[in-house]
């Protein structure tokens, strides 16, 4: 499916299949979300709470130094972009499926989400 992504009213970008948004609330790099996503198309996100996404990282500790590597740096989004594969699969097993319909919008609440 499809996503657009909106700030102040406005879509300023349409997100590919594969992508994903909400990193820099998860890592803490921001206080608040100042975007909107909208379903654009039916489709599906896996989305992963903080405290599971908190635990893969606590599991995994040689995971964890790729990730804090990433939150502090220069963070720009998609920051999550050139994650090794291996990591990704392990935050995969910890999303929730959910099902969104054209005009749906997603409120992002301290999830990453994987499109």
């Amino acid at each position: 499916g499809g996503l657009a992504v909106e700030a102040q009213g406005e879509q300023v970008a349409l997100l590919p299949h594969g992508a994903t948004f909400g990193e820099l609330a998860m890592l803490g790099q921001v206080d608040r979300h100042t975007i909107t996503v909208r379903a654009v198309t039916f489709c599906f996100l896996h989305t992963i709470r903080r405290s599971d996404f908190s635990a893969v990282l606590e599991d995994y500790p040689e995971d964890k130094e790729q990730v804090l590597q990433i939150s502090l740096g220069q963070v720009e989004w998609p920051c999550f972009q050139d994650i090794d594969t291996r990591l990704l699969h392990l935050f995969g097993l910890h999303t929730h499926r959910r099902n969104y319909s054209a005009g749906e919008t997603y409120a992002v609440d301290g999830e990453a989400v994987l499109v």
